[in-house]
């Protein structure tokens, strides 16, 4: 300014320990450097030289403050020196896009003076596997939305979120560490209760997958938990309350550490089974005494009457279901991640629903032996068996339905105790073949097999005959 116009920088009251410093004349600036030759108040001279901060508040950023961060703004044309960003470029930028998507930058806490976007858009900074801090614009009319994975697999540990934002994305936040979640004071459609995101109306939207707690109850804001919302944390233990009625798709899911559940009594029991997959060392699923049509006992899920197998506990290693249960339920025992050998199912099943058995992928074979009274096999109830080598079915087997068997690439061995052949149907219980069973081309069961058979029995009238046809006729075996 004008104190440069006469060669000389006054500084007035600034002091160490041993001078005063009058006025400094023949000031150079070189990459942050101060050299100086200085007067002391006695008249004594001397040069200096020192780093120092530069400090000019219409500078958002420099090449050497934010290096990489500078670098991508002025590959976009976003400011005119690829040494200096100021804070009005940045505020007239009405998008950032992708551009920072799978980028090795740092820090970002100056995108809080990109106050004219809108929205994080999908993936926007996906992948930025550098990036632990950030700073999102808080002023009024900014930010509203964002989208997937817009700062997924970071490594951000806390964010707070502007109370101008109206829509998130349930994966946001998706495979980022964070610790704790704000939201800007001022009301919003999102508050933040124990560093957890809630919806105004009351929907869990993300528990932090980096809070170090290995407990939660759900407060009693929450009525409902959103897709994807209990993901790949550190909990080990989580008890959803009374409160919540509701819940999304893959609510529970790739947590880790966590072996016990307790749900409350008024949870929905539809697509439940479904929607708590991959926690691989889960052992206790518990429910609350007054749910209307659920129960549990020794930490296995049932339906109240408990004739319905509803949930198995993806990390244990042993089978035990009571005798009392006849159907093995959608998605029950899919993905289980523990049993290392042949499967033994109990003789009292007689129906496995879709998905039943779905993605086992270490069980080396599914046995029912021939006092089993299995009935039906629903659609992809054994499919992705990758490790089986061997089924066998009982003579009481009547109906199988499409893909039931499909995508087990090792299966090479299959046996049917039965004289006469099941029926293969299709999804409107129309008469099928084979190939809607074990699938085909690159989902075609046992292409990795080195011996592919099926086994009948030998009081067959004959392995050609119309009961037999469709298999006999299966070139693969």
């Amino acid at each position: 300014g004008d104190s440069f116009t006469n060669g000389n920088v006054i500084f007035s009251s600034t002091s160490n320990s041993s001078v005063i410093i009058r006025y400094v004349e023949k000031v150079i600036f070189e990459s942050c450097i101060l050299s100086a030759h200085v007067v002391n108040k006695n008249g004594t001279m001397c040069d200096i030289e020192l780093p120092i901060t530069i400090t000019d508040e219409s500078v958002l950023m420099t090449s050497t403050s934010n290096p990489e961060v500078i670098a991508i703004c002025y590959a976009q044309g976003w400011c005119k020196n690829p040494d200096v960003m100021y804070k009005v470029e940045a505020q007239i930028v009405s998008s950032i896009g992708n551009v920072f998507q799978n980028s090795k930058i740092k820090t970002f806490n100056e995108l809080a003076e990109f106050t004219n976007i809108t929205e994080l858009s999908n993936q926007a900074f996906f992948m930025c596997s550098e990036l632990s801090e950030i700073a999102l614009p808080l002023s009024e009319g900014s930010l509203q939305s964002i989208g997937s994975f817009a700062l997924g697999y970071t490594k951000i540990a806390n964010i707070e979120i502007p109370n101008t934002v109206v829509k998130i994305d349930a994966h946001a936040f998706d495979g980022t560490p964070i610790e704790e979640f704000k939201v800007q004071t001022g009301g919003g459609q999102y508050i933040s209760k124990n560093g957890v995101l809630i919806t105004a109306e009351g929907q869990l939207l993300k528990y932090p997958e980096g809070k170090t707690n290995s407990t939660y109850t759900t407060d009693e804001e929450i009525v409902s938990l959103g897709a994807g919302c209990i993901k790949n944390t550190l909990l080990r233990e989580l008890t959803i309350s009374d409160k919540v009625v509701a819940h999304g798709d893959s609510f529970l899911s790739s947590n880790k550490l966590l072996h016990t559940v307790n749900l409350g009594a008024n949870i929905a029991p539809t697509n439940l089974a479904q929607h708590i997959l991959e926690n691989k060392v889960l052992v206790d699923i518990n429910v609350s005494e007054n749910h209307p049509s659920l129960s549990s006992q020794d930490g296995v899920l049932y339906d109240i009457n408990k004739t319905i197998l509803w949930k198995y506990p993806e990390g244990r290693s042993e089978l035990t279901i009571l005798p009392t249960v006849i159907k093995i339920g959608a998605y029950a025992m899919a993905q289980l991640s523990q049993f290392k050998s042949d499967l033994v199912m109990p003789d009292n099943i007689e129906y496995i629903d879709d998905h039943g058995l779905y993605a086992c992928q270490s069980i080396t074979g599914i046995i029912f032996n021939e006092t089993s009274k299995l009935r039906t096999l629903g659609p992809y109830a054994l499919q992705l068996l990758d490790a089986a080598k061997i089924v066998t079915f009982p003579a009481t087997l009547r109906s199988i339905y499409p893909f039931a068997l499909s995508n087990c690439s090792y299966l090479g061995n299959i046996t049917f105790y039965g004289v006469n052949a099941p029926q293969f149907l299709d999804s409107y219980n129309q008469p099928s073949v084979a190939d809607n069973i074990f699938g085909s081309g690159e989902y075609a069961t046992g292409k990795k097999a080195d011996t592919r058979t099926i086994y009948v029995p030998a009081t067959s009238t004959s392995y050609e005959s119309e009961s037999w046809e469709s298999l006999y006729s299966d070139s693969r075996y």
